[in-house]
């Protein structure tokens, strides 16, 4: 828990290190698809089936 606390304590007084996890959020979330994902769970339950 003290690592969590330390964390957000960073966070809190560390503006540098929040814009720059903002940024890194955003491009990661700019590779999300729901299509892929979609696709990924569809895939999944495929195979889960063709096992049984």
């Amino acid at each position: 828990m003290e690592s969590i606390r330390a964390g957000i304590l960073r966070l809190t007084s560390d503006a540098h290190l929040r814009e720059q996890l903002r940024s890194a959020g955003r491009v990661r979330a700019a590779r999300y698809s729901w299509q892929r994902a979609g696709a990924q769970m569809l895939e999944i339950v495929r195979e889960a089936a063709g096992r049984t």
